[in-house]
């Protein structure tokens, strides 16, 4: 399984993590069963092969649609993709989605995927056929770059107060206090956990809380040898129950079994920029 990753063009930074082709040469007679964790980032998702199961932590269990959008995941969630693996994805940054896509609300998708035609209509079929037919991954990149850059230029505003407190988080990678958000952006923390819930889906503090640990996650899968000690406080945990009670809350298992997993995640996805 072959997992390459695209950088947005520039004016698209601030809204886009990036893009990603993901694809199997092989077909898969039987589901696969690929665990991820809790996530702060949300995603447009176009699958040129088979629709595939998703599970979540919350009891849902359903096909996926063809192509589609899908909010933050506030637990682990499983997917089950089979037979051909062909999938085109963008990563947004905090609200880059609602940014680019003003009618779509990330409140509705919160630990969803949901139908890109249902939500976009015929605008959403076109696109998703053209990437179909691209030649080849650069030209499908270079369409779904286009097509996010015209929409920029239609819908581009003024950064939010929940725009910007999303960005300054990710930037912090979550190791920053609500109340210090607050005072950097220079409003009442009461006020930014209210616009935060509103445009974002879910409170302030579970978003920082998310983002904290994908990076620590990251961390620990990358880098054997951490003092732990100091790894912790530099995370801004209280204590190793509070790591570990964060660990289990967003990926269902404690760090040690995580990392493990992470690993062979890791060794399965042969994962890189593409140039």
């Amino acid at each position: 399984m072959n997992y390459h990753i695209f950088q947005a063009s520039a004016p698209l930074k601030d809204y886009i993590e990036q893009y990603y082709i993901f694809e199997h040469n092989q077909y898969l007679a039987t589901e696969y069963e690929i665990t991820s964790t809790a996530t702060c980032y949300s995603a447009l998702v176009f699958n040129f092969g088979e629709r595939y199961r998703f599970q979540n932590s919350l009891g849902d269990n359903y096909l996926t649609p063809q192509h589609f959008m899908a909010g933050f995941s506030t637990g682990a969630f499983q997917v089950f993709p089979k037979g051909k693996i062909n999938m085109l994805g963008v990563v947004f940054k905090g609200t880059g989605m609602t940014t680019l896509f003003p009618s779509v609300k990330l409140t509705t998708l919160l630990n969803k995927r949901v139908s890109f035609v249902e939500l976009l209509g015929s605008e959403a079929e076109i696109i998703a056929e053209q990437l179909e037919k691209a030649a080849n991954t650069k030209e499908q990149i270079a369409l779904i770059d286009q097509y996010l850059l015209n929409r920029l230029e239609r819908f581009e505003q003024t950064a939010t107060l929940a725009d910007k407190a999303a960005l300054l988080i990710l930037r912090k990678r979550g190791m920053i206090t609500i109340e210090k958000v607050a005072e950097t952006l220079n409003v009442g923390e009461r006020h930014l956990r209210r616009v935060f819930g509103q445009r974002l889906g879910i409170n302030a503090k579970l978003f920082s809380r998310i983002k904290r640990f994908q990076y620590i996650n990251l961390c620990l899968t990358q880098n054997e040898t951490l003092d732990w000690q100091e790894f912790l406080v530099e995370g801004g945990f209280y204590d190793q129950a509070h790591f570990i009670k964060d660990f289990v809350a967003f990926c269902g298992k404690a760090p040690s079994a995580q990392i493990l997993k992470s690993k062979q995640i890791v060794e399965l996805f042969t994962a890189k920029e593409a140039v």
